[in-house]
């Protein structure tokens, strides 16, 4: 039997898809422009799981296996490109979901981040922030000012990812990146780990756990620039959420903390385009200027908003401007961007 997984990988990766899902006894299924289509006609039968399982996975069926695994794995052909792959059960059988990613890092034009960004990357310390729901490009955005950086500038950057996504090119930087449950236990260790390994970048997969959260907070303290990922469905939850991770008896402390060294807060969403083939990128940007470090140290959040709506010469934008420059300059549609403003759908 042969494994056809990675011809369908390709012929997925030909139509730009973002994913690609294998379930047993149905046809495989890509992520196009954001939309579900069928790849092909032919079912998957749980033996051509099973073998691609057993080449990559061989002691899959040990007893203390878990029910869910994400790794990555790199392809030469008949195409060269790398996949990130979650493993796991649904009624007794294996799928698969991969992650196709792009051959070669984006660069911060390519993607249209913001260009605030690019002036905050030359920051010496402080926590960047980006956030949105899963499948909204976090990873990428990162990846990308990561590269950037490297490119640029020669210092030191230690990232922590599970699992390892983007491999960098040569760069002026040095770059050491480490897998968690591979080269470190979890977040939080290999964030304080970190310190002690001269860094000057520290990229931190995802802050989902008080632990990686706190120990975030104090690697900005100590002095370096700190770069994460966490899902939040607007810039002020992400910050409402941080303090609300910790016990309330600490939440003076942790609003002081984060107001001390927040740089920016990106929340981001993939809207599909006017050409509904590729979707569009779209950001919310919460800069921390002084207005906005002050009222998150008065506990006063909620009126972050205001400054973010009169905050453009810092750099700053609510979800629904971002939306309606796209609009203006022809990446959304009228009829997409009015849907989206209408219901919210993509942000709350």
């Amino acid at each position: 039997m042969t494994n056809v997984i990675p011809l369908l990988l390709s012929l997925a990766y030909g139509k730009r898809a973002t994913d690609l899902h294998i379930v047993p006894n149905d046809i495989p299924r890509a992520r196009v422009g954001g939309q579900i289509i069928a790849l092909g006609k032919k079912k998957f039968s749980k033996a051509e799981i099973e073998l691609f399982l057993a080449e990559h996975i061989p002691n899959l069926m040990e007893k203390e296996f878990p029910h869910e695994v994400d790794f990555s794995l790199e392809w030469q052909e008949p195409v060269a490109f790398r996949t990130r792959v979650h493993l796991f059960q649904a009624s007794g059988d294996w799928r698969l979901s991969f992650r196709l990613l792009p051959t070669q890092v984006p660069s911060p034009h390519d993607l249209g981040l913001a260009p605030v960004l690019l002036q905050l990357i030359k920051e010496q310390s402080g926590l960047i922030l980006f956030t949105g729901p899963t499948g909204s490009g976090k990873t990428t955005s990162l990846a990308s000012l990561i590269q950037q950086v490297n490119q640029t500038y020669p210092i030191r950057i230690i990232t922590l990812e599970d699992p390892i996504e983007y491999h960098y090119p040569a760069g002026v930087s040095m770059i050491e990146q480490r897998e968690i449950g591979v080269d470190t236990t979890n977040y939080s260790q290999g964030i304080y780990a970190s310190l002690r390994q001269d860094p000057d970048v520290i990229v931190v997969g995802e802050l989902r756990e008080l632990d990686a959260m706190e120990a975030a907070l104090r690697a900005a303290e100590a002095g370096k620039l700190v770069l994460a990922t966490m899902h939040a469905s607007r810039a002020l939850q992400a910050i409402t959420r941080y303090i609300g991770s910790f016990p309330d008896g600490r939440h003076n402390w942790i609003r002081s903390q984060l107001a001390n060294v927040l740089l920016a807060v990106i929340n981001q969403r993939l809207i599909p385009s006017s050409e509904k083939e590729n979707p569009v990128l779209v950001q919310e940007v919460l800069v921390g200027n002084p207005a906005v470090r002050n009222l998150i140290r008065s506990n006063q959040i909620s009126q972050i908003t205001s400054v973010m709506e009169t905050g453009h010469a810092d750099g700053m934008q609510t979800m629904e401007i971002a939306v309606q420059s796209a609009t203006q300059s022809g990446k959304l549609s009228r009829e997409v961007s009015d849907w989206h403003i209408r219901s919210g759908v993509g942000w709350r």
